[in-house]
């Protein structure tokens, strides 16, 4: 359930809840890029504890006006396997978000400077992004689901089929007719 509270933070960017954790653990940036930090409460270390979860799925597909995507940190491409940039990050560039590439005025990315930061995998990776919709916030999905939005369902299934590594954890089933079954979620957990 904690990692539903993590979606929270990252699509609901106006709620109260967001803004108390913000500017209490990760003031520059967005959750994605959170650390621990000094002496946190138990409530963030038990959402920072399924940060992994979330981050493995993620996927921003649709870059808007790319002021709040991170060149660097987040991710940006459009390939499943990998979508972070490979480059090294040169000196100095470490806080490059997205929108310091586009031309504006021309809805295109910026040519002469792309070349200069980037390989060329990333390069022609980058340059493969449509640019619509510049004057709307980035778009998060979580590829895991059909929908792109975060559900529990696929977050377990994630975690089982991926995340965990030892198989003597894992149980043998079909939890399709688990999750199909008509009861209420809570008492799912106990079956």
């Amino acid at each position: 359930m904690l990692q539903k509270q993590d979606w929270k933070l990252l699509t609901n960017t106006d709620a109260i809840f967001t803004h108390v954790f913000k500017a209490k653990y990760f003031l520059i940036g967005d959750f994605l890029g959170a650390h621990l930090g000094h002496n946190p409460s138990y409530a963030w270390r038990s959402i920072y504890a399924s940060q992994v979860v979330v981050k493995n799925g993620i996927r921003r597909l649709c870059v808007r006006n790319g002021s709040s995507i991170n060149i660097w940190k987040d991710p940006l491409l459009r390939i499943p396997d990998n979508p972070y940039i490979s480059s090294a990050t040169p000196p100095g560039y470490d806080q490059l978000v997205v929108r310091d590439l586009i031309n504006l005025p021309s809805s295109r990315w910026h040519q002469n400077t792309i070349p200069t930061l980037f390989n060329p995998y990333d390069i022609q990776a980058i340059q493969s992004i449509p640019l619509l919709h510049l004057d709307e916030p980035n778009i998060i999905t979580w590829t895991i689901s059909r929908g792109g939005t975060y559900t529990m369902m696929f977050a377990y299934y994630h975690i089982m089929e991926n995340l965990i590594s030892n198989a003597n954890l894992k149980v043998l089933g079909n939890w399709k007719l688990l999750w199909k079954m008509k009861a209420l979620h809570a008492m799912k957990i106990f079956l």
